[in-house]
């Protein structure tokens, strides 16, 4: 259930592509969807809050706020 990314790529571009493919996958293999997503700081902004908060069955999720917020 773990996939590998060029280490080029954008960590903000592709967090949503991978929430989707992780529920997928858990969906196809168990029939049943993860709890908690857990990411690194890069996962923290607007549009990837807002993307899980609008997802149906959306699992949780736990990171680190980055050091720049104030």
């Amino acid at each position: 259930m773990a996939k590998i990314h060029s280490g080029n790529a954008s960590d903000v571009k592709i967090i949503q592509e991978r929430i989707e493919d992780l529920k997928q996958q858990f969906a196809e293999a168990t029939n049943l969807m993860p709890e908690y997503i857990v990411a690194d700081s890069k996962f923290y902004n607007k549009k990837n809050v807002q993307f899980c908060k609008d997802q149906t069955n959306s699992p949780h999720w736990i990171t680190r706020v980055p050091d720049n917020i104030i």
